[in-house]
């Protein structure tokens, strides 16, 4: 069983294909100083949206990932088991808090 993922959200950087074409017929200019990552508890806005896919539906796909992977029972289970120490189990609490600070949605 894996014991950690991380998912992000594509970025259109400057100079790469995938920047061409997020900015072909657009006007608008991307956030940057919304996209820097100021800890691993921070709320980013994604750059990234299309006609398909705005910037709230890819946050909310990005926190259901989370949740899916680390809530699942059978993961909660493995971390708990695996746990040897008090500061192992420290760790994993803040871990925990963390996690869900970072999958409740910004209000």
């Amino acid at each position: 069983m894996l014991d950690f993922a991380q998912f992000s959200i594509t970025t259109p950087y400057p100079g790469t294909e995938l920047y061409n074409l997020y900015t072909q017929d657009r006007y608008d200019n991307i956030p940057w100083e919304s996209f820097m990552y100021a800890s691993t508890d921070n709320q980013v806005v994604p750059v990234f949206e299309s006609s398909s896919l705005s910037r709230n539906d890819l946050k909310r796909w990005t926190r259901q990932a989370y949740r899916d992977f680390y809530l699942r029972p059978a993961y909660l289970w493995q971390r708990l088991r695996r746990t040897t120490s008090i500061g192992e189990l420290k760790m994993n609490f803040k871990g925990f808090v963390m996690l869900l600070r970072s999958i409740v949605p910004s209000r």
